[in-house]
C-alpha cells in the first residue's frame, strides 16, 4: 500500500497500474507542496535491525546530501512561481516506512503568486527534481543523449484535477503499463559520486 497509488483503465487493452509512494505536486487554494524521495533501504524483518537501519538512513551523510540537493532543487522551482518569503520545508529528512522499504522524504511548501496557470506550474516543475538530477536542464538534456528508449509514462507524473483548480500528482515510479502483448516495468536508480555498488 503506497499512498500515490493510480489505476488507469484507459482502453479495454491498455492499463497502468502506478504504486508511487511519491508526491510531485499537490495544489489546494494557492498552497503548493511538494514530498520528494531521495534515501532509500531495505527493511528487516527483525524490529530492532529495522529501525536501526531507519535511523542510520535518516543520519547517513550521503543520502541527506542528495536528498537536500533535490529539495534545493524544488525551492528553486517553486521560487519561480510562489510569493517571495512563501517557501519552507516541513519537515525535511523525514523517514516513512512503507512494507519493503524506508524512503526519506522532504516536502516542500509554497503559495503561489496571484494568476499562477496550470501551465506556468507545470513549465516551472515538471519533470519531477527527484527523478532528474542537478543541475535539472543539463541534466535531463544527458539523459536525452544517453538512454536508448523512451520512457513513456515512467517517471512523468498520473493524477488528479478538480474543477476547483486543486489537483494531486504522483512522480510515476514502480509503475506497470500492460497491455495483452507485455507488461512494461521501468528501473532506475540515481548514482552520485559516493554511491556504493554493494547498495
Amino acid at each position: 500500500p503506497v499512498p500515490y497509488a493510480a489505476f488507469l483503465n484507459l482502453a479495454p487493452d491498455f492499463k497502468i497500474l502506478s504504486f508511487s509512494p511519491e508526491l510531485f505536486l499537490e495544489r489546494t487554494d494557492d498552497d503548493l507542496k511538494c514530498s520528494l524521495m531521495k534515501g532509500t533501504a531495505r527493511r528487516d524483518p527483525h524490529g530492532t535491525r529495522d529501525a536501526e537501519i531507519a535511523r542510520t538512513l535518516s543520519d547517513d551523510p550521503k543520502n541527506r546530501a542528495e536528498n537536500l540537493m533535490i529539495t534545493d532543487m524544488v525551492r528553486n522551482d517553486f521560487g519561480r512561481i510562489c510569493r517571495p518569503g512563501s517557501i519552507r520545508v516541513d519537515p525535511m529528512f523525514h523517514v516513512e516506512t512503507y512494507q519493503t522499504v524506508h524512503q526519506m522524504i522532504s516536502t516542500v511548501h509554497g503559495n503561489l503568486r496571484e494568476k499562477t496557470s496550470l501551465f506556468d506550474i507545470l513549465g516551472a516543475t515538471f519533470p519531477p527534481a527527484s527523478i532528474t538530477g542537478a543541475p535539472k536542464i543539463s541534466a535531463v538534456n544527458l539523459l536525452r543523449k544517453v538512454e536508448t528508449s523512451p520512457r513513456g509514462v515512467y517517471t512523468g507524473t498520473i493524477g488528479c484535477f478538480a474543477g476547483d483548480g486543486s489537483f494531486c500528482l504522483n512522480v510515476a515510479i514502480r509503475t506497470l503499463l500492460c497491455t495483452p502483448e507485455k507488461t512494461e516495468l521501468g528501473i532506475g536508480g540515481g548514482i552520485t559520486w559516493y554511491s556504493d555498488p554493494a547498495e
